[in-house]
C-alpha cells in the first residue's frame, strides 16, 4: 500500500497542524507496517526517510505577507503536481493547515488514483 500525505506544515515545524499530521503519519505506520508513506511538506529542511516514511520538503520562504503566501503555496502546488504526476497511490491523506491544501489534494485524486481522506479543522 502507498499512502500519499500532503500537509503545508510538518515536523520540524511546529505549527499545530504539522504535528497533527506527524501524529497521524507515525499511526499510519504502526498499524501498516508494510505500506510506503511518502509526505510532501514546505519548509527549508532536509529531504529524509524514516523506516516506511520518506518526508519530502518544498522550499518556500518565511516571509509572511499575502503575496509571498501566495507565491509559497504556488511553489507547493506545482511541486505536489509535479511530484505526482508518475505516481500511483491507494490513499491520500490532506490536512487543512492551509485550506488550499485540500482543494490541490481534490486535484491529485485523479492523477495518483487514489481514494482521499481530507482532514478539515479550524
Amino acid at each position: 500500500m502507498k499512502i500519499l500525505v500532503l500537509s503545508y506544515y510538518y515536523p520540524p515545524s511546529t505549527r499545530p497542524s504539522g504535528l497533527r499530521s506527524q501524529a497521524i503519519v507515525k499511526q499510519l505506520a504502526a498499524k501498516l507496517p508494510h505500506a510506503q508513506i511518502d509526505v510532501l511538506a514546505t519548509g527549508r529542511y532536509a529531504d529524509y526517510q524514516h523506516n516506511n516514511i520518506a518526508i519530502k520538503f518544498v522550499s518556500v520562504s518565511n516571509t509572511a505577507n499575502v503575496i509571498a503566501q501566495a507565491y509559497n503555496f504556488t511553489r507547493y502546488f506545482f511541486a505536489v503536481m509535479w511530484y505526482a504526476k508518475n505516481q500511483h497511490y491507494d490513499l491520500i491523506y490532506a490536512s487543512s493547515g492551509r485550506l488550499m491544501t485540500g482543494f490541490l489534494a481534490a486535484l491529485v485524486k485523479p492523477i495518483v488514483k487514489a481514494k482521499l481522506y481530507l482532514d478539515i479543522r479550524d
